[in-house]
């Protein structure tokens, strides 16, 4: 899997959202941190609901081993993906930092 080179083992990744998401819609911010060795992989979610201005979202990281890489991925619609009243909610990611 790709990525971007990271080799921190205890972080906070924070981000700046808005999700135009009613009440039966959420979305996600998700980490993946993996490393050389076969194993190393870390999954860090963290739930995502509606909000019409822009929200601190903070993610804890402490790694068990040193990764090599670090991917990052975001969606919306997860409760009901084919639901359509969920079509058209907009996702906007902001200011990724670790």
């Amino acid at each position: 899997m790709g990525g971007f080179p990271y080799t921190g083992t205890t972080d906070t990744l924070q981000a700046y959202y808005k999700f135009s998401g009613g009440a039966n819609d959420t979305a996600f911010l998700l980490a993946i941190f993996t490393g050389p060795n076969p194993g190393d992989t870390a999954f860090y979610i963290e739930y995502l609901f509606s909000s019409s201005v822009y929200t601190l979202v903070e993610i804890p990281v402490s790694l068990g081993f040193t990764p090599d890489s670090l991917a990052i991925t975001a969606a919306s619609d997860v409760q009901n993906p084919s639901n359509p009243s969920n079509f058209g909610n907009t996702l906007i990611i902001d200011e990724i930092q670790l």
